[in-house]
């Protein structure tokens, strides 16, 4: 076998229906001209490939490069990598490849137009596989992550609390993703038994199910980090639940499917009330995977919203809750789990970001 490796990252277009005043049937506006550039990491640590940088073929997306042609890695080992690429005024969009010894991979990466002036919980609809998906704004701003020593029913992980700030706002899937999206996308559908259906959230699917999922839509989409995530949940609220504390659980058969009313099974997405910003079923129905390796506690997490990703773990965040929890404190905005990434369960589903850190 060959002794180097190539990569490969061909940008095959710059999407941009997501943004720019797209009409409701996703029909792409003109792709704004500029440079492109690209860089390689290993998965797991985030550390650069030395010498390494994305060579770019800017075909439909009207724009230039100044990295043009192959790169070689010499004596690259067996890993996973990620190619992200970047452009002025677009999110930058990363892809997750795992690259034996002498293997060549062509990556072609989706990139999405940032907006200004976007409001909270402001919707856009994106052609997701041969469907659609309905994203909503998420804006720039700081937070508390975590709970306080006083939150009643508080666990030890969900501390200290620690102020994340997002330079940035991003685009959340209104819902979590679907099994009639998954199947758009996967063309099999691995959701059985516990509710069943198309617009059913999609589970039985691993964090790594979802990688490849997120690979094939162009790397525009991708899990949320954990802060992310919790920042979209509270929508600038406190307390225990986005809808309020409800110390004494009066209030959550309004907002979530959890075991007190979900009959031991999933529910079709946005039947509860959401919350300030758009976001429906981020209490209860399944658990979402988000990016990160789970951590013991926040000593040393990061407090501008990226994903946690060094030192690395064996198992993967989950948030929110879901139908099969024991009880309501699960659903909680605090609340956290984690879960092996290489295992797909009946009660952890997902949902997708566009842009973020």
């Amino acid at each position: 076998m060959a002794s180097s490796s190539i990569i490969k990252a061909v940008v095959v277009g710059v999407f941009v229906a997501l943004i720019a005043g797209c009409s409701r049937d996703n029909n792409p506006t003109v792709p704004q001209a500029g440079v492109i550039s690209g860089r390689v990491t290993e998965s797991s640590s985030g550390n650069p490939v030395g010498g390494a940088s994305v060579a770019t073929l800017p075909a439909t997306s009207g724009a230039t490069s100044d990295n043009q042609g192959n790169f070689s890695l010499p004596g690259i080992p067996p890993a996973n990598y990620t190619v992200t690429v970047a452009k002025a005024n677009y999110f930058i969009s990363s892809i997750q490849i795992n690259l034996p010894v002498g293997d060549t991979a062509l990556v072609s990466v989706i990139l999405a137009l940032k907006e200004s002036g976007a409001q909270p919980g402001e919707e856009r609809i994106l052609p997701f596989g041969d469907t659609t998906m309905t994203m909503v704004w998420v804006p720039a701003g700081s937070y508390q992550m975590g709970s306080p020593t006083d939150e009643q029913d508080r666990q030890a992980d969900e501390g200290p609390v620690h102020t994340v700030t997002f330079a940035e706002g991003f685009w959340m899937g209104k819902y979590e993703v679907t099994q009639g999206q998954w199947q758009a996308v996967m063309g099999a559908n691995p959701s059985a038994l516990i509710g069943v259906g198309s617009e059913y959230p999609v589970y039985n699917v691993s964090w790594n199910d979802v990688q490849t999922f997120a690979r094939r839509l162009g790397g525009m989409f991708h899990l949320p980090s954990e802060s992310e995530w919790e920042y979209a949940c509270r929508a600038g609220t406190t307390t225990r639940y986005y809808w309020g504390d409800d110390s004494g659980y009066t209030e959550i058969e309004d907002h979530a499917w959890y075991v007190g009313n979900c009959s031991s099974a999933t529910h079709p997405v946005g039947l509860k009330g959401s919350n300030a910003w758009g976001l429906y079923d981020m209490s209860g129905n399944v658990w979402e995977w988000c990016e990160d390796w789970i951590h013991d506690d926040y000593e040393n997490a990061p407090t501008d919203g990226k994903v946690w990703i060094a030192p690395s773990g064996n198992t993967r965040v989950i948030r929110g809750g879901s139908w099969k929890c024991p009880d309501a404190t699960y659903s909680r905005s605090a609340r956290r789990l984690g879960r092996d990434p290489a295992t797909g369960y009946n009660y952890i589903g997902f949902r997708l970001v566009v842009g973020g850190v």
